[in-house]
């Protein structure tokens, strides 16, 4: 056999295509497939960020809500109705902000209203108040724009009698209210 003589060049390239498949298959292969996972993984953290990013936005949102609904809880608590012991106190001091002068206030007794009973087990009472004044037609719809609009107390007007003074300006009136609040429920033996 003759001993042929392989060029130096050919074994370079034999070398370097061994090498080429080598890499191809050891390498690029398993990094392309990596690449592919690595891009789905991007675009599922990519939606999963804007899904936080959205709830960050409507978190402080929400919060501005929460401290609108604080603010009205708060002043609200500030306007608690009245139970039936401050009743003539209330009246008093409606007749002041109405500029009446306050002749008389009786108030009654309270009652319970017969199967009158809130779902947290309180019971609805109601307070005879009878209010005796000497004002003008102006502050008498003052005060009672007062007992249906601005107290805190839950007041019905039963009656309204007014008779006018001396002075043609002046009225004496006497008004029967009632007002009706939520209490402990008697306890029934």
């Amino acid at each position: 056999m003759k001993n042929q003589k392989i060029s130096g060049v050919l074994i370079y390239l034999l070398v370097l295509v061994l090498v080429l498949l080598v890499y191809f298959y050891a390498v690029y292969t398993p990094l392309s497939v990596s690449a592919v996972q690595m891009d789905s993984q991007h675009a599922q953290n990519a939606a999963q960020i804007q899904l936080y990013d959205s709830l960050l936005n409507r978190k402080a949102e929400l919060q501005e809500k929460i401290d609108r609904l604080q603010a009205k809880v708060d002043s609200n608590q500030k306007k608690a109705p009245i139970p039936g012991e401050k009743a003539a106190e209330d009246v008093s001091a409606a007749c002041a902000l109405a500029g009446v002068s306050l002749l008389k206030v009786e108030a009654g007794e309270a009652t319970a209203v017969a199967g009158s009973v809130a779902s947290d087990h309180k019971q609805l009472y109601t307070v005879p108040v009878t209010v005796s004044t000497a004002c003008s037609g102006e502050q008498l719809l003052k005060l009672l724009n007062y007992f249906e609009k601005q107290s805190s107390g839950a007041y019905y007007v039963n009656q309204i009698k007014y008779v006018p003074g001396t002075d043609q300006s002046v009225l004496t009136t006497e008004l029967s209210l009632s007002l009706y609040y939520f209490g402990p429920a008697a306890k029934s033996t």
